[in-house]
């Protein structure tokens, strides 16, 4: 049996484009509403990304900006020795460092695999591997054959995985008419041996697929929906009449092999489709239903059979179904925290303005918090206030100590970043700059990177205090969060439009989830995994997202607050993810499983600044209410404990 998951009511069938930032809510439903009565948990198609080269003109030409070149190795035979049908074409993403997870791509009845390569090629960019198959089609070949040829070339992939750098645990089937119901024959049949045939490799399990996205019907040659085309077509096909091959025309149904144990179904159809009833798929998602497969139907209105395969929306839509089941099945770093409990050991008045900052001194001795003018420095058994920094003529939205712990910096909305003594409470130096709302320390303190409110990272020297670089990447939008790689090679900033954008240390431009993230508005935070791998960003759709951070691929969605997501903080061995929001609510997560593991309620204000010691035994938060009215900040400390099993 696969983990069991709850699918999101796809946005595919929206006719119209949503301006601005607007709640999930907001958005139209999906027609028919999901088979399944579990509540709904959207989840939202992966990012695409540019790579765009560093420039230094104030004014650029408009370019088409370049993608990542997708590896493509064509017309590998799977079959060395059979038809010459029996190829494949292999996608390789662009940059992976792990094991990629596959699609196996399965064109429709009549086509070709080339039929398919753009959406391959898209599915590539997203981090995939795709292989588009060959196989042997009717007239020149009856079934079984396509069957086969399905069969023996998952049993391909699985026996080239390592060769090719493909996840073996990770294999999914997409196909478009016949493909959809040969992609559904590679999940629910229970004995592959029986169409393996003369493929010369084996399939490691009875079902090595883990997940279904069939566009345009899955055939059930016996259900009552048949069209007298398709009756024809069947009895070519399949070799004879129903009536005169009862047991071929039931082996060849997908819905004959249902039994419970199916890993999960996406299944898309044209409204409209004269080729192929959209009864063919009601019926099969019912039979899925009955057996307790999750599986989600969605009609699409005016499309015909052939107007799905193109569509961006729809392969947003398998991205979708396909980072919801990753997210869902990934395995837990580690062992699994059966509890973990948060316990307030001291409130901390005295912050003028929300506290939208926090940040640990290195050795964990110390706490320094930004408010509305301010810095305060907190340290002693009981974190006393130990100090205040002024200085700033307006709110304080970044502070962060350098890593040997000698120099605080602090980012203002006045328009300076200081530098300041955290020994003597006294100011070393103002960089002049504009508001600014985030401030990052290089891993080894040689360089401070600052972003403000005209969409410009500045990298500066610790030494000598100037500008070592300007990154402007002319998306006219505030930089709103920033944050170091832990190798100190990648820098990445988070926009008010939604963009996330890594830069190299040379200025340039190397990665940006730019399309996904613009309709939720808002990288309120951002933050590296402590091994580099992955990116965590807090938005202000209510979401927390983890990206991978070599491919800008979606690896997990984070779906517990009820209010805009302000910040977010790893826990030093990256286990766990701490979230603060709007919602007034402190907020901790499982990285691996996507388990919220507890949750903290601050009362009706907002929670902005959230810091992890570095041994990771203590959180702090800070929490304001944002208007002129109430200038009252606080800091909680609160420790963490976890039960294991």
């Amino acid at each position: 049996m696969h983990t069991r998951f709850t699918l999101a009511v796809f946005f595919l069938i929206m006719l119209t484009s949503l301006a601005g930032c607007m709640p999930e809510t907001s958005m139209p439903e999906a027609t028919p509403v999901s088979t399944q009565a579990d509540t709904p948990t959207p989840i939202i198609p992966t990012a695409t990304f540019t790579m765009v080269p560093p420039t230094d003109t104030p004014e650029p030409t408009p370019t088409k900006t370049p993608l990542p070149t997708v590896e493509t190795i064509r017309n590998i035979a799977y079959v060395p020795d059979g038809v010459g049908q029996q190829v494949l074409d292999l996608y390789l993403p662009p940059g992976a460092t792990q094991p990629s997870p596959v699609v196996l791509l399965l064109h429709g009845g009549g086509g070709s695999k080339r039929d398919l390569d753009s959406l391959a090629v898209n599915l590539a960019r997203q981090g995939y591997a795709a292989a588009a198959l060959n196989f042997r089609d009717y007239p020149g070949f009856t079934y079984p054959a396509a069957v086969e040829d399905a069969f023996c070339g998952l049993a391909w992939l699985h026996a080239n995985a390592e060769a090719y750098h493909l996840d073996p645990g990770r294999f999914y089937a997409l196909g478009h008419s016949m493909g959809g119901t040969l992609a559904a024959m590679l999940a629910v049949v229970d004995d592959p041996a029986v169409f393996l045939g003369g493929c010369p490799y084996l399939l490691p399990e009875a079902s090595s697929i883990q997940g279904v996205v069939a566009y345009t019907g899955i055939f059930d040659y016996t259900g009552p929906s048949m069209t007298n085309a398709l009756t024809q077509y069947a009895n070519q096909y399949l070799g004879g009449t129903q009536a005169a091959l009862p047991d071929t025309w039931a082996q060849a149904s997908p819905i004959t092999w249902l039994d419970g144990s199916e890993p999960p179904f996406l299944i898309i159809h044209g409204a409209a489709d004269d080729n192929i009833p959209p009864e063919q798929s009601r019926a099969f998602a019912a039979a899925l239903q009955a057996v307790g497969v999750q599986n989600e139907l969605v009609l699409v209105p005016d499309a015909d059979h052939f107007g799905i395969v193109g569509s961006r929306v729809t392969l947003d839509a398998a991205l979708a179904f396909l980072t919801g089941i990753q997210a869902a099945s990934v395995p837990t770093p580690g062992e699994t925290p059966t509890q973990l409990s948060l316990t307030a050991l001291a409130e901390l008045e005295g912050s003028t303005g929300p506290v939208y900052s926090l940040a640990w001194s290195p050795d964990g001795s110390r706490l320094a918090s930004a408010g509305y003018g301010q810095v305060n420095l907190w340290g002693g058994e009981s974190y006393t206030l130990q100090a205040t920094l002024p200085g700033h003529a307006s709110y304080v939205w970044g502070v962060d100590w350098s890593p040997d712990g000698t120099v605080l910096a602090s980012g203002s909305q006045d328009g300076s970043v200081r530098l300041w003594d955290p020994f003597t409470a006294t100011e070393m130096a103002s960089l002049s700059t504009y508001f600014t709302f985030a401030v990052d320390w290089s891993p080894d303190g040689s360089q401070l990177a600052s972003g403000n409110s005209r969409g410009i990272v500045t990298v500066w020297d610790a030494a000598s205090r100037k500008r070592v670089r300007e990154m402007d990447s002319r998306a006219m939008s505030e930089v709103i969060s920033l944050s170091w790689s832990p190798d100190g090679n990648t820098l990445a900033a988070g926009h008010l439009n939604g963009d996330i954008i890594l830069w190299d240390t040379t200025g340039a431009q190397i990665l940006t989830i730019s399309d996904y993230t613009r309709s939720r508005c808002d990288t309120n935070g951002l933050a590296w995994s402590p091994d580099g791998s992955r990116l965590a960003t807090a938005h202000q759709d209510s979401v927390v997202r983890l990206w991978d951070a070599t491919t800008g691929g979606l690896l997990l969605e984070l779906r517990g607050h009820s209010d805009w997501v302000r910040g977010v903080a790893w826990s030093p061995d990256g286990r766990w993810l701490a979230t603060t929001g709007s919602d007034g609510t402190l907020q901790v997560w499982d990285t691996g499983s996507g388990m919220q593991l507890a949750r903290q309620k601050s009362g009706s204000q907002a929670v902005w600044g959230v810091s992890w010691s570095p041994d990771g035994s203590l959180i702090a938060v800070g929490s304001g209410v944002y208007n002129n009215q109430n200038r009252d900040g606080m800091v909680v400390i609160l420790s963490v404990s976890a039960g294991e099993d």
